[in-house]
């Protein structure tokens, strides 16, 4: 028979149960305002992806973002993408990479605690090993709402089998399809060194964040006893995050399409800029009464240049003039939409304005779809001789020229200062002789004093 504890014990027991809850619910609390995980051990070629979630005072952006070896910072191939108000993931190359001691830092940033600003830099280590990733993944973290493609790399010295898989969760979310059999899992074999682009289109649905599933097939499906002892040939495998922005609806035609489909532009506040996009109608009849729009966050910091098109003849495209400007520091993401009747087409925009944003390289800027420059109609222009007359995008087979390829016009400042320096030089040469020699008189030559020996 149970016996009852007296009510003081009852009491005491219920205090350290609520002690011991306490103390495993209160370091959970502590960190909750901050998700900065990164794995202790990657492999050299691997892609590093890592989750940052934080109620960000400013938008995380690559300026924030520093690697370093040991003390020293490195370069590093890194890029970072927003998935939702407080979601980031970064992701890093390490193709290249030595075996050693690593580490990322957040630096010049600052989030809410609870109803504190917490401004701290926020160092992670981590370690190369002196082990090869079977294959590598590029880009390693995804934010689009248009086609978009993924770049898989074999970095073993043998062949590999790949497999692919977007039905990974709800089988009700939105789906992401392989192109062009549109399944939502392939398999395929990679030769050692061998790289391969695989496209993607995003189905019907609203905004969401999916993930795609990439391993070597290789895998041996062994019993766990086996696969425990073999863990140290365990093979490569990534979940690649895919944030799909913008609610899409409608029926997304082949030929009727924004390009390009994805779009990334950095900006300085204060600044106002210029770029173009195309609308493309590659069927064989005409489409009428085309809307334009965009998502609700980008109408704030972007004009179109054009709001309906009456008629978009068969076989042709029309341009599409977009103007940016901002005040303040802001990064978004959305849809550029072209909508007649049932028939839709998207292009993705992520945007940055920061300020007295200078950039790094020339031309910071990523467009990029999934088609040949030969579908788009453009050009390929001569990258020795020519010039395309507006940016490029790059196509599925080479960087595209949408606009006209012309003559990279050569700089005569080099001739025109040789000619100014021949004919100073020759004015300095025809005032030495008339200044020196014209002033001498002239004397008759006298060969007798000569053959004396006189002057």
């Amino acid at each position: 028979m149970k016996k009852n504890l007296p009510w003081y014990k009852n009491k005491m027991r219920k205090k350290i149960i609520l002690i011991f809850v306490l103390l495993l619910v209160l370091p959970l609390v502590s960190v909750s305002a901050l998700e900065f995980n990164v794995n202790a051990n990657y492999s050299s070629g691997e892609t590093m992806i890592v989750k940052v979630a934080a109620n960000f005072l400013s938008p995380l952006s690559k300026s924030n973002i520093f690697f370093y070896e040991g003390h020293v910072r490195i370069p590093m191939i890194y890029d970072v993408i927003q998935a939702g108000s407080s979601e980031y993931y970064i992701y890093a190359s390490l193709v290249d990479k030595f075996a050693g001691n690593y580490s990322i830092s957040l630096e010049n940033i600052n989030y809410m605690s609870g109803a504190n600003v917490i401004e701290e830099d926020l160092i992670r280590n981590f370690s190369i090993i002196n082990k090869t990733a079977d294959f590598s993944v590029v880009p390693g973290a995804v934010s689009s709402s248009g086609d978009f493609y993924l770049e898989v790399q074999n970095l073993k010295d043998s062949p590999i089998s790949l497999s692919i898989d977007t039905s990974e969760g709800n089988s009700e979310e939105r789906e992401i399809f392989i192109l062009p059999s549109e399944n939502l899992t392939t398999s395929f074999s990679l030769q050692s060194g061998e790289k391969k682009k695989i496209n993607f289109r995003p189905g019907i649905g609203s905004k969401t964040l999916r993930f795609i599933e990439i391993k070597n097939s290789n895998a041996s499906s062994g019993n766990w006893f086996s696969n425990f002892f073999s863990s140290s040939e365990q093979t490569t495998s990534y979940k690649i995050p895919v944030y799909l922005w913008g609610t899409v609806e409608g029926i997304q035609q082949p030929t009727f399409s924004l390009e390009p489909s994805s779009l990334s532009y950095s900006f300085s506040t204060g600044d106002i800029e210029e770029k173009e996009i195309y609308l493309y109608n590659t069927g064989s009849i005409d489409i009428k009464d085309i809307i334009l729009s965009l998502d609700e966050e980008l109408v704030p910091l972007v004009n179109l240049s054009v709001l309906k098109i009456d008629k978009l003849a068969a076989n042709s495209k029309a341009t599409i003039g977009l103007t940016f400007f901002s005040k303040s520091p802001v990064q978004t993401l959305g849809n550029i939409k072209a909508k007649s009747e049932d028939i839709i087409a998207y292009s993705s925009l992520t945007l940055r304005f920061l300020s007295n944003y200078t950039p790094v390289i020339q031309n910071e800027t990523i467009q990029s779809t999934v088609k040949t420059c030969e579908e788009l109609k453009g050009k390929i222009c001569d990258s020795a001789t020519e010039e395309c007359s507006q940016e490029p995008v790059y196509a599925k087979d080479s960087v595209c020229c949408l606009a006209a390829c012309e003559k990279i016009k050569t700089s005569n400042s080099g001739t025109f200062t040789a000619v100014i320096i021949i004919l100073i030089l020759i004015a300095a040469g025809v005032w030495f002789y008339f200044s020196k020699f014209k002033k001498m008189k002239k004397k008759p030559i006298n060969f007798a004093d000569i053959a004396k020996g006189k002057d």
